[in-house]
């Protein structure tokens, strides 16, 4: 099943026309009479998730917007009820932070012990075989997102292969395989992620990165090749995800610095 599928949308025939025009939101001010067009409340678009998005401008899009705490997202993040009868293209929206999904800090697990002295805290972690922490993790990953059909060890895996792909094969720039991250990430939450497509999604995840940072002619070449190796597929499946990717994205490719810049600090301190 294609991505445009898992998202309710039927391929087109051939010489068939698909408008995608409700997810494109205009970066401009219409032109003419030098006034700023105003919606009435009756007809306001109901596109709330892209209200802070400006597509194809220089300066940062997340500027003007203030990063949710990840404290407040652990508190408040709950699955509807109904999720598992919706489908994917409807699932209520979950606001993302880069440390929602892939926390730094899930590590140890209840392996660790907190000593707390008069001028510094400290804290211990027990050796425990590797086997039985991933699947602690893997445990409470699935308690805290059990709609996701992912392990939290496949997701860091699929996402150690995207920069081995991008950084050590191809010389490609941490930036870049950051915000491939973001948009992984994305695609997790919308619930389109399972086992027969999660390395489809990851390959065109870090091209449609790549090319909106100007990786292009051999470059682009070279990359779709390492791709096709690294995660073993057909390079036509991962072309034809490409667009449905790009689709489930909602078209919305520019992300605000806040986004990204956690992704780039542990792939720095990483490297």
């Amino acid at each position: 099943m294609d991505m445009l599928s898992l998202l309710g949308i039927r391929r087109p025939e051939e010489g068939q026309y698909l408008s995608f025009g409700q997810y494109l939101v205009s970066s401009r001010q219409p032109h003419g009479s030098g006034a700023p067009l105003r919606w009435s409340k009756s007809h306001e678009p109901e596109l709330p998730v892209h209200s802070h998005v400006g597509r194809c401008v220089s300066y940062d899009a997340g500027q003007a917007t203030t990063p949710p705490s990840a404290n407040s997202l652990d508190k408040s993040f709950e699955w509807s009820k109904d999720d598992t009868i919706l489908p994917h293209c409807c699932v209520i929206p979950v606001l993302y932070t880069p440390d929602l999904l892939d926390n730094p800090e899930l590590i140890a697990g209840k392996h660790s012990t907190l000593l707390t002295f008069p001028s510094y805290i400290t804290s211990v972690i027990d050796y425990v075989k590797p086997s039985d922490l991933k699947k602690e993790l893997n445990d409470k990953f699935r308690e805290k997102f059990p709609f996701i059909k992912l392990t939290l060890s496949k997701l860091r895996s699929l996402k150690r292969e995207m920069c081995k792909i991008a950084c050590g094969e191809c010389g490609i720039d941490l930036l870049t395989v950051s915000q491939a991250y973001v948009f992984f990430e994305k695609l997790i939450l919308k619930l389109l992620i399972n086992k027969q497509n999660r390395k489809l999604c990851a390959g065109a995840c870090l091209m449609l990165s790549a090319k909106l940072n100007d990786v292009k002619g051999n470059d682009i070449m070279t990359l779709i090749e390492k791709i096709e190796c690294g995660f073993r597929l057909n390079r036509k499946d991962l072309l034809d995800f490409e667009f449905g990717v790009l689709v489930a994205l909602e078209f919305s490719l520019h992300l605000p610095t806040w986004q990204i810049y956690p992704h780039y600090q542990r792939l720095l301190y990483e490297s």
